[in-house]
Formats: structure tokens, C-alpha cells, sequence
């Protein structure tokens, strides 16, 4: 049903030239997720991220970093990946199982990097394992100039060496 959601809009504005209707299916869309977690979704985020911010020449001065937790309910059991476990409910509710996402921003609110991690993974350790994934993606004169804003369970680290 992918085609019939974008019926009526302009998919070589959205998408680029030569993409018709006929192009968007479902079978072309399950490609496409294929390839991103092949990739890797974090680096597929980071990277378009990172080319956009480049392209139009936004300044990155502030990256501003959240770690909430989703409680959930339900049995599960080591599904994929991720494990949903009992961790430090933000939202009090210890009796619930959660998982946590990572999201790191610009000022004006382009996400740079996001990550999802097990319900029981600590804030501490997250911040210190993202500071060295930014090493990775910008470049050190953009590190030299840009404040991590993180909540109060960051850790300080020097982000250029």
C-alpha cells in the first residue's frame, strides 16, 4: 500500500528524478529497509544527517543529548537484539520492563545521532561510547567548537584528544 500513500504527490520532488508512482511498492520498500540495517540504521541517520548539515551550511556549535526510557508491557524474551529489561525507570515505574533510546541534536533540532539500547544500559557508559562515535563522524575542527549539553549522569570527557 506504500504506492497508495503517496498517490497525488510529487515523488521526484521528494524522492529525486525518474521516481515514479510505480517505483514506490512494497517489495522496493522492503529493499530499501533491508539495506539500511545492513548499514546500519545509526550510521544511515548520522551520515544523511551530517550531508545535510554540510550541504546548507548550518553551524553545529551545541549538540544537545537526551536518554529517555519507554516502559512497556508484556513478556518479552530476548527478542532481536535489544533487551527489554528492568532498568532505572525514569518514569517510576520500576515494576515495568524498558528499553532506552539515545538521541543527540543540533540547535536547531536536526538529529546528528540516535540509538535504541537494552532497558538496563547506564547513562554513564552511553555518553562516554557517543563521545567516541562523534570522534568518528565529525571532523575535529567541528569537535574543537562544539558544547555537549548531556543531563546531569554525564560524564566529563574531552572530546578532542
Amino acid at each position: 500500500m506504500v504506492d497508495e500513500f503517496y498517490e497525488g504527490m510529487d515523488t521526484e520532488n521528494l524522492f529525486g528524478k525518474g521516481i515514479k508512482l510505480e517505483d514506490l511498492t512494497d517489495y522496493h520498500l522492503a529493499r530499501a529497509l533491508d539495506k539500511i540495517a545492513e548499514a546500519g540504521p545509526q550510521k544511515v541517520l548520522t551520515t544523511l544527517a551530517m550531508h545535510a548539515i554540510s550541504h546548507e551550511k548550518i553551524p553545529v556549535k551545541v549538540l544537545y543529548n537526551d536518554i529517555p526510557s519507554v516502559s512497556v508491557y508484556g513478556d518479552f524474551k530476548g527478542e532481536g537484539n535489544l533487551n527489554i529489561t528492568y532498568g532505572y525507570s525514569k518514569s517510576k515505574r520500576p515494576d515495568l520492563k524498558q528499553f532506552v533510546y539515545r538521541l543527540s541534536v543540533t540547535s536547531d533540532k536536526i538529529p546528528v545521532c540516535a540509538d535504541v539500547k537494552d532497558g538496563n544500559t547506564d547513562d554513564k557508559t552511553w555518553n562516554f561510547k557517543f563521545i567516541e562515535k562523534l570522534r568518528g563522524v565529525l571532523k575535529p575542527d567541528m569537535l574543537k567548537k562544539v558544547i555537549y549539553v548531556a543531563d546531569s549522569a554525564s560524564v566529563i570527557v574531552s572530546m578532542v584528544k
